[in-house]
């Protein structure tokens, strides 16, 4: 089963998170909106996604302490 947006959407309901990998061809730039509510978020893993690099420098802007890789 492959990730899509619904999927992170219900990242949210999980305020503790610190790290995630997001690994579907499903995801576009439509997911930043949702992991930038993640404020304990440090450590993402973009692979094989749709996001472009105006979603990396959108997550980057708004979760300066994040790592994006």
């Amino acid at each position: 089963m492959e990730l899509t947006e619904d999927g992170v959407k219900q990242l949210v309901h999980v305020p503790t998170l610190e790290q995630v990998t997001l690994q579907s061809p499903k995801l576009t730039d439509a997911s930043i909106d949702h992991l930038v509510q993640l404020k304990r978020l440090r450590k993402v893993q973009l692979h094989s996604n749709g996001i472009t690099a105006a979603g990396r420098q959108k997550l980057q802007a708004a979760l300066p302490n994040v790592v994006i890789q």
